[in-house]
Order: C-alpha cells, then structure tokens, then sequence
C-alpha cells in the first residue's frame, strides 16, 4: 500500500503588516510579509512598496493581505493543494475583516475598491 500524502500536514502561518509616515515619506505606503510552515520550520518573505497620491496606512494593510491572499492563492493552485489551513494574521483588525469580507458587488466610488474586488 503506497504512502497517502496529507497536505494538512503543510499548515502555514502568514503574517503582514503595513507601513506608512505621512511624515516623512506622504507619498509611500508599503508592505511586508511572511509566512512560516510550521512543519519544515522553512520560512518565506517580501515586502514591497507604492508611489500614490491616496497613500495611508489602511491602504498599506489591505496591499499586504492582498499580497498573502494572492500568494497563498497562487501556491494552492500550482501545488494542486487544494484549501490550504493557511492561518492568516496582521495587526489591523479591520483590514483583516475586510480580507475575508465577500460580496457580489464593489461600488466604484468605494474607498480602494480596486483591492476589495481582488479580494
């Protein structure tokens, strides 16, 4: 009998946080992230920044889940995982709540309506 592969056995913790100084930089907001498998204890990072005029620490958040949410998105699918029991965390709640948030419809004025409707 061959050995059955458990991928729940892959369990992964990511976590992001994002940056911004209206003070020194008003322009800039950014993101970093990581992700630690708790099985290989191997972990994974990067971070990234953008140049806008709407830059503010919210936007930073929502860049950095969406970021996770793309990865973790894109590893399921080219691994053929499945859902993973990824655990995903920062330190903004609403960002967070808004990450997990699904509905059929973004209204176009909507505060970074473009990253709600990836999300």
């Amino acid at each position: 009998m061959g050995r059955r592969r458990n991928h729940q056995l892959y369990t992964a913790v990511w976590v992001t946080d994002g940056s911004y100084n209206k003070d020194v930089v008003p322009l800039i907001n950014g993101a970093g992230w990581i992700v630690f498998y708790t099985r290989t204890k191997q972990r994974m990072y990067g971070s990234f920044f953008e140049v806008s005029p709407k830059a503010e620490s919210y936007l930073a958040e929502l860049l950095g889940l969406l970021a996770i949410h793309v990865l973790v998105a894109v590893i399921e699918q080219y691994f053929q995982l499945g859902k993973s029991t990824a655990t995903i965390a920062c330190d903004n709640k609403g960002a967070l709540f808004k990450s997990k948030e699904y509905r059929r419809r973004i209204p176009n004025g909507a505060s970074q309506a473009d990253i709600k409707r990836v999300l």
